[in-house]
């Protein structure tokens, strides 16, 4: 039996059900631009054929996450920068998988998150991927110039708890307000 291409009905060869032409997938080979199995059909098939090959999938979705989530896809990269990509896909993975939360104020500081103070993930030993601190953006900036200035670890002595706002010269009173004229962290004394 040949298709009508001005039908708006169609009968699914493999249900047998007239459905509305709508049901049937595009399909660029035939007369009226849709094809002989309509959708409810194709995706009953393609669950059926799924679970028969579940260990072929299985098997793409492992090698997909070794590509994507271990160092393996870091090779060209220095070891250094192959260790700093790793800790922070695990990091960020433990945050998707909620092994990690993400605080609302800075571990340093003490600020809170907001439209114009970001909290982020440092890592203190790239060899441990899941242990980071949660610190705003200034804090972070500080911590990686310790780092550069080859400084102590303020929080080793417990000074990390003691940081606090300094405000922009000129401001005058209230000016010591996170985005409202606020400059960097300083440690207090």
């Amino acid at each position: 039996m040949r298709h009508d291409p001005r039908a708006r009905n169609r009968r699914c060869t493999r249900c047998g059900e007239v459905r509305l032409l709508e049901e049937f997938p595009p399909h660029k080979k035939t007369r009226d631009g849709r094809g002989s199995i309509c959708r409810s059909c194709r995706r009953r098939m393609a669950r059926a054929y799924r679970r028969l090959n579940q260990e072929h999938y299985r098997r793409i979705a492992r090698e997909s996450r070794r590509r994507h989530y271990f160092p393996g896809k870091f090779a060209a990269l220095s070891p250094e920068e192959a260790a700093k990509r790793h800790s922070r896909e695990v990091a960020k993975q433990a945050l998707k998988d909620g092994r990690l939360r993400r605080p609302d104020r800075c571990q340093a500081c003490g600020e809170p998150a907001g439209p114009t103070l970001r909290i982020e993930m440092h890592h203190p030993d790239y060899a441990r991927p899941l242990d980071v601190r949660f610190l705003c953006s200034l804090c972070h900036g500080r911590e990686h110039q310790r780092f550069a200035d080859d400084l102590p670890d303020p929080w080793e002595n417990g000074l990390g708890r003691t940081i606090a706002a300094s405000p922009l010269p000129n401001e005058g009173e209230g000016a010591g307000v996170r985005g409202l004229g606020v400059r960097e962290c300083v440690l207090a004394d």
